[in-house]
C-alpha cells in the first residue's frame, strides 16, 4: 500500500516536472523571441537613427556648400559691382579732366582778349568774365564771382553810381537793362561815371545762355 502510495507521489511529481520543465522552456522561448524582435527593433531604430544622421549630415555639407556658393557670388557681385564703379568713376574723372582743361582754354583765350567779355548760363547767372569786363566795373566787380545774378550785379553798379543813366533811377535802370540784355539781339552803348563810353554787344549762345562783350568806344565819341 504504501508502495502504490510513494509510486503515485513520484507520478504525479514526473507530471508536474514534466509540466514545469515544458512550462520553462516555452518561457525560455517567449524571452528569447522578446529578445530577438527587441535586437530587430534596435537594429531597425539605429538603422533608421543612421539613416536620419546621414540625412543631418548632407543636409549641413548641403548648407555649408550653399553659404560657401551664395559668399562667392556675392563676392564676385561685389568685384563686378566694384569694377563698374571704377570704370564709371573713371569716366567722371576723365570728363572733368576735359572739362577743365576746356575751361582753362578758354580762360585763357579771352584773357588775351583786348575787349572785356562775360558769360551768362541759361539762368542768367554768371559763368565767367575775364579781367579787362572788371577793370570796366570797378565798383561792382566784387560781385562779379561764379553764380551771381546779373541782375544783382547791374543794380550793384547803378546803386554806387557807376552808371550815368541809372542815377537817381536805379530801379527803372534795372528794368530797361534788364529788357536789352534778355533779348540779346543787337549793340547799345553804357555811359559810365569815370567818362568812357562803352559798346554793348550781347547774343545768345546755343545753352541759352549770353555772351557778351564790351569795347570802349571813348576815342570814337570824342573824336
Amino acid at each position: 500500500m504504501q508502495a502504490e502510495l510513494a509510486g503515485n507521489r513520484m507520478a504525479t511529481m514526473d507530471r508536474k516536472y514534466t509540466q514545469l520543465t515544458g512550462t520553462l522552456a516555452q518561457l525560455h522561448d517567449g524571452i528569447a523571441r522578446i529578445q530577438q524582435d527587441n535586437l530587430a527593433k534596435q537594429a531597425a531604430a539605429a538603422t533608421e537613427l543612421r539613416r536620419y544622421d546621414s540625412l543631418i549630415a548632407a543636409l549641413i555639407v548641403l548648407m555649408v556648400l550653399g553659404a560657401i556658393w551664395y559668399g562667392y557670388r556675392i563676392s564676385r557681385q561685389f568685384d563686378s559691382d566694384t569694377e563698374e564703379k571704377e570704370r564709371h568713376l573713371a569716366a567722371v574723372r576723365g570728363a572733368q579732366a576735359q572739362a577743365q582743361t576746356s575751361e582753362e582754354r578758354l580762360r585763357t583765350a579771352i584773357e588775351v582778349l583786348d575787349d572785356a567779355f562775360v558769360l551768362y548760363d541759361a539762368d542768367d547767372r554768371l559763368v565767367l568774365c575775364n579781367n579787362r569786363y572788371r577793370e570796366f566795373y570797378p565798383l561792382s566787380a566784387p560781385l562779379m564771382v561764379p553764380g551771381a545774378r546779373f541782375e544783382d550785379i547791374i543794380r550793384e553798379s547803378a546803386r554806387k553810381g557807376q552808371q550815368v543813366d541809372g542815377a537817381n533811377r536805379i530801379e527803372e535802370w534795372v528794368a530797361e537793362r534788364l529788357a536789352d540784355h534778355r533779348q540779346a539781339r543787337g549793340y547799345s552803348e553804357q555811359h559810365l561815371s569815370d567818362g568812357r563810353c562803352l559798346r554793348v554787344s550781347e547774343r545768345r549762345t546755343p545753352e541759352g545762355g549770353i555772351a557778351g562783350f564790351r569795347v570802349d568806344i571813348s576815342n570814337l565819341k570824342s573824336a
